[in-house]
């Protein structure tokens, strides 16, 4: 078993994941995502500072590879959550999923969580270990027609029916005492009034 191919992720030191490293991760999974029909993903990343480099590797080899990609980016915001990435996926169940982050391992770690469609997670028994096989062999993805890029932000919705299932109105936080945990991976992304402001009026 490769070092960075966990139970439930890819996950390293951001040493061990340097651009040719990246490449050839992209090409195993897009390679995967072909050989399993997954003809489109959604895809996020969260704050760490080689997320972008590993975003545009993983975005390249996706298009090229025919895979249409929903792109979690919005006016202001081209960082998301995991909670956000798994709403989104579930916006999108035919879609597959790459989320890049490392949770919360250390600034200087970071990896990726992949999604089957209908938000399934794909940990090393269901998925990432096939995933390691074509790494290992250095399988390149099938060059295909260009696919689709598009950019999706639904926080609003996400914050809408996060308040919805909870009941919550603007009432709903008296007494309540609210802990906010940034860990190493996504500060806020938006100002509690925002938040505050998206709850519904009963």
């Amino acid at each position: 078993m490769i070092e960075f191919f966990k139970a439930y992720d890819i996950r390293a030191h951001d040493k061990d994941l340097n651009e040719q490293t990246m490449d050839r991760v992209g090409q195993a999974l897009v390679a995967y995502f072909q050989k399993n029909n997954y003809n489109s993903i959604v895809l996020g990343m969260d704050m760490r500072e080689t997320s972008p480099m590993i975003l545009e590797i993983l975005k390249e080899r996706a298009l090229s590879g025919g895979l249409d990609i929903t792109l979690i980016q919005g006016i202001g915001n081209k960082t998301c959550s995991t909670p956000l990435f798994n709403f989104t996926c579930s916006l999108n169940p035919e879609k597959a999923g790459i989320m890049i982050t490392a949770s919360h391992n250390p600034a200087n770690y970071n990896g990726l969580k992949v999604n089957a469609p209908s938000v399934n997670a794909i940990g090393y028994l269901e998925g990432l270990n096939k995933v390691e096989e074509l790494y290992e062999q250095n399988v390149q993805r099938e060059v295909r027609s260009r696919g689709r890029l598009e950019s999706a932000y639904p926080l609003d919705k996400y914050i809408q029916e996060t308040c919805e299932q909870l009941a919550l109105d603007r009432n709903g936080f008296r007494g309540v005492k609210i802990a906010y945990d940034c860990a190493n991976s996504m500060s806020c992304v938006g100002k509690m009034e925002h938040f505050l402001a998206m709850i519904p009026i009963q």
